[in-house]
């Protein structure tokens, strides 16, 4: 049975090279990496050349992937049920806990990485870590932050800094009256991975959450999760023009 890895930038060089005894024997093995692709090229480029080189470097050709994010999920599905097209490969969010029975055991390099460069954080563990193995190297760690006009608030007679989930309605009302051409929020509602973290974040803040710790308990149909929904819905119709985060102005 061949496995994989999920793999980030920094530890691409390492992981890689566990597999080689997977492969044929021949006088230059090939490792198959599937790589999200970056809508900015310079990292795009900076990936390949870092893959050139740690294949130069190996005597190993390096054969490089770039997938939409928007395509990754059912392109990593393909791969594991397959078993085939990839030896490394850049998973999205949750999905090392959907394929932990495919994906290699990279506990070792785990914890080497973790005794040179620090523990790694809680959220990456319980992602990456399953029945107490380390199936994925988590690989960056980004948070979302809100950009807001200062001179709309001042002008609406607002604090921003005090502003909590049961304002924001009545903020969206405010601007929509004092600058009618405005668009009060711009945020992500649809498939993607900015809408999904929208989501999620809005249910967990209202106190939601979709299954129970056990991982299997489906707890989604909540009174929480019901108040985020409302909430997100009475956002959109009321004071939400149909903008994305990228296009509101």
């Amino acid at each position: 049975m061949r496995r994989f890895c999920i793999v980030g930038l920094c530890v691409l060089l390492t992981i890689a090279g566990l597999h080689a005894a997977d492969f044929a024997q021949t006088e230059k093995p090939t490792v198959d990496i599937v790589f999200i692709t970056s809508f900015i090229e310079a990292p795009n480029e900076f990936m390949r050349n870092l893959v050139r080189e740690w294949g130069e470097s190996r005597g190993e050709n390096a054969r490089f992937t770039f997938v939409a994010l928007s395509d990754i999920d059912h392109i990593t599905a393909s791969i594991m049920e397959s078993r085939s097209g990839a030896d490394v490969i850049n998973l999205n969010i949750f999905a090392p806990v959907l394929y932990s029975g495919v994906l290699a055991d990279v506990t070792d390099l785990a914890e080497e990485i973790g005794s040179k460069y620090g523990r790694f954080l809680e959220v990456a563990r319980a992602n990456s870590v399953i029945d107490g193995r380390w199936r994925s190297i988590p690989c960056y760690y980004f948070q979302f932050v809100q950009i807001y006009r200062k001179d709309i608030y001042d002008a609406i007679g607002e604090d921003y800094a005090r502003t909590f989930p049961d304002d924001v309605l009545r903020i969206c009302h405010a601007v929509q009256a004092k600058f009618p051409n405005a668009t009060p929020v711009g945020v992500s509602l649809g498939r993607g991975a900015d809408s999904e973290t929208f989501i999620w974040d809005t249910i967990w803040g209202f106190g939601g959450k979709m299954v129970e710790e056990d991982g299997t308990t489906v707890v989604f149909n909540s009174p929480e999760t019901v108040a985020a929904v409302r909430f997100i819905l009475d956002l959109y119709n009321e004071g939400w023009p149909r903008a994305s985060n990228n296009a509101a102005g």
